[in-house]
């Protein structure tokens, strides 16, 4: 199993390093439900209370330059109930991060 390491970096601050494949959400509360969205699109159940969650994978190719990060090619977008959006999660899920953007769950591939 590819297992990120954590390493110390040189300002002690901790850094993950991230396996190829590797997914992580973000899960963002929106002001409506079903009246204005439409239904869950996991079950097809009314919501009152919306929720919009994001994917983003891992990459990492060579061109020349050295490149990896995240990217929302193959990754799926999805409206609903804020636990239907969790069950369609893949992996095992690895530890929490903050950026500029907001807060992300990072999920482990189980296969790796």
């Amino acid at each position: 199993m590819n297992t990120p390491t954590i390493i110390e970096s040189a300002s002690h601050s901790i850094e993950p390093i991230f396996a190829v494949g590797q997914r992580r959400y973000r899960l963002r509360r929106l002001n409506g439900n079903s009246d204005k969205y439409g239904p869950c699109e996991i079950c097809k159940q009314y919501v009152s209370d919306f929720f919009y969650q994001t994917e983003e994978i891992f990459y990492r190719h060579q061109s020349g330059i050295r490149r990896k990060g995240w990217t929302y090619a193959n990754a799926t977008n999805r409206y609903g109930h804020e636990n239907c959006l969790q069950s369609k999660r893949h992996g095992q899920f690895m530890l929490k991060m903050t950026e500029e953007m907001g807060d992300f769950d990072v999920y482990q591939n189980i296969n790796q």
